[in-house]
């Protein structure tokens, strides 16, 4: 399947989708077969939009302000470049209208696609965060 991207040049969505999941894939796995024990912390997306970082009391932080994350120097946000999927949320507050917005970017087809290539590790992670 191929979209048209602003600058007019047509993209491979399929592609997109196979590289993201290979490169999420690759980074959470590493991490969740890795030997940080009770050093890990995950926290949902869905927590830090509403404020709820209690995972990360245990490590002592209580004064976290998520919607400030981007004032920070802990992202990676310059590295993007941009891309079909950056959207006028990106490098704002953390955003309720983030949430399950994949549906609405991705068809069925995709949906599937992104859980055959990496479901089993989402569940993972959401199995740490639990």
């Amino acid at each position: 399947m191929e979209r048209k991207q602003n600058a007019g040049k047509p993209i491979n969505v399929d592609k997109i989708v196979r590289d993201q999941c290979e490169e999420y894939r690759r980074d959470f796995e590493s991490l969740i077969e890795g030997q940080l024990g009770e050093r890990l912390c995950v926290i949902q997306y869905e927590q830090m939009v509403a404020k709820d970082l209690s995972p990360l009391h245990r490590f002592g932080l209580t004064d976290i302000d998520p919607g400030k994350l981007w004032e920070s120097k802990i992202h990676q946000m310059g590295k993007s470049g941009g891309g079909a999927y950056i959207t006028p949320l990106y490098g704002g507050e953390l955003s309720p209208a983030s949430v399950g917005r994949y549906q609405e970017v991705l068809d069925k087809e995709k949906q599937a696609l992104v859980l055959e290539l990496c479901g089993d590790v989402a569940d993972k992670v959401r199995a740490l965060a639990a």
